[in-house]
Parts: structure tokens; sequence; C-alpha cells
């Protein structure tokens, strides 16, 4: 039986480039909606980046939400879906195979039916990515804007939101 408590930040992201996005509202209570059905999520912060674009990580309360995550007040992260996150697929995978596993950070995408801690749902978002390239999700000029804002993680100067 699991005995651990996640302190969770419900995040959400709307670009004002991206009218299909649910609102930040309807994403908040999605992810509310999901906590109340696990007794071991306790929601202890709402962070929502309206009007940013997912190409790069320069976002407000993305930011302090990785904050939090660094001083040990947050240990997973809840998204409507992992698009909310970044719409840079390799970034995102940075994130959800490297920097959350890295912390101890489970990640949680309701729509795409992924929880980091379930090993049957880990392998749903590569095919999730390859979809929406295939349907061109990730338009080249989206990427092409976002290559030029993200540093990548691994440089030699890293952003500040993610420290070594």
């Amino acid at each position: 039986m699991n005995t651990t408590t996640y302190r969770a930040a419900a995040y959400a992201r709307a670009s004002k480039d991206d009218p299909d996005s649910s609102t930040i509202e309807n994403q908040i209570d999605l992810i509310r909606e999901y906590a109340k059905s696990q007794p071991e999520i306790e929601i202890v912060s709402v962070r929502a980046d309206s009007g940013f674009s997912g190409v790069n990580f320069v976002r407000p309360d993305f930011i302090e939400m990785m904050k939090n995550i660094e001083a040990g007040k947050i240990n997973c992260v809840i998204v409507k879906d992992s698009s909310r996150l970044g719409r840079n697929y390799i970034e995102v995978g940075e994130l959800m195979d490297v920097e959350f596993p890295k912390r101890k950070v489970r990640l949680i995408a309701v729509n795409d039916n992924y929880d980091s801690n379930n090993p049957r749902t880990r392998c749903r978002i590569p095919q999730y990515d390859e979809r929406y390239v295939q349907q061109g999700y990730f338009q080249k000029s989206k990427i092409r804007k976002g290559n030029k804002t993200i540093p990548p993680l691994t440089s030699p100067n890293p952003s500040p939101i993610i420290s070594p």
C-alpha cells in the first residue's frame, strides 16, 4: 500500500495562438476533479500561465512551480495533458524522463491517462507526441521559434528554471 502523500501543483497553460486549448479555468477544474479521486494527492499550489506559448519555458508560473519543486515544496505536477507543459516535445521529454525523476516528482497528465508512478502508462506519451507530430501539431514555425528561445537543458549554462 502506498503511504506517500503527494504535494501537488496543478499547472495550466493556454496560448493566445491556440484557440482550441481549454480555458485555464476548465483545465484547473479538470485537475481538481481528478485529484479528488486520489486520496494520496493534496493540491498545494495552482499555477496558470495564460497567453503564453508552449514553445519555451519562460513563463512566470511555470518558473515559480519549478522553484517550488527545487525547494522540495512540490513532489507532484498535474496537468490536463502533456502539451500544457510545453509544445517542444523534446524539452517536455527531458522534463518527464530526466528532470522530474531526478527530483522524485510524480507527473500526471489527466487526459493522456499518464501517471509516472504507473509503469503501464509511462509508454503512452511518446506515442502521443508522435501522433501530434504526424498531424502537424508541432508546426515548423513554432519549433523554429522555440529553438531560438529555449536553451537546451543540458547546456553548459543551464536555464534558471531547472538547475543541475
